[in-house]
């Protein structure tokens, strides 16, 4: 049996911000836009796997930064690789995955929001592989590590808004 890791990586980075906040910050004006829900970093995540049948309730945006990796998407199957970036739209049925000899170090975010789903809309049906300009992904690793820096001390409305302006 193949050994598969939803978390745990040595060194890894994640929130995930609790429902009672979302539910307390959904109404505001700036988060009903684009609000991170969860967040996070997984360094050499080898054995790393995930499947949701029914999808995630959020759009899922996953940035590779080194190593590779697989993904399936309501029945298509990517590789994903170091400077590509991979999106699931909410409610597709997905499993993705390291691969087992280049394990991905990855960013990943799950967001919800109506400026979410126009961008999401704003990809062809069958695009989920991006490419990232390498000079980009090192811009958005550090916008990244600013979200895990603003979320250490907690899940307040301003640092939420700081993330969602981040994200944007």
């Amino acid at each position: 049996m193949a050994i598969r890791l939803k978390e745990g990586f040595k060194n890894q980075i994640q929130y995930v911000i609790p429902q009672a906040v979302l539910g307390r910050v959904k109404n505001h004006p700036l988060l009903q836009s684009l609000m991170v829900t969860d967040i996070g970093w997984y360094p050499q995540a080898r054995y790393h796997y995930r499947e949701r049948d029914e999808g995630a309730a959020e759009h899922i945006l996953i940035m590779c930064e080194a190593g590779s990796g697989w993904c399936n998407i309501d029945g298509q199957y990517h590789r994903v690789e170091a400077s590509q970036a991979l999106l699931i739209p909410k409610g597709h049925a997905h499993s993705y995955g390291a691969q087992e000899e280049t394990p991905w170090t990855i960013h990943w975010v799950h967001f919800t929001g109506s400026t979410g789903d126009y961008l999401i809309h704003l990809l062809p049906s069958t695009t989920q592989i991006l490419p990232v300009d390498p000079v980009a992904a090192d811009g958005a690793a550090h916008l990244f590590q600013a979200c895990y820096h603003t979320l250490e001390d907690g899940f307040s409305e301003q640092r939420l808004l700081y993330c969602a302006q981040v994200l944007h």
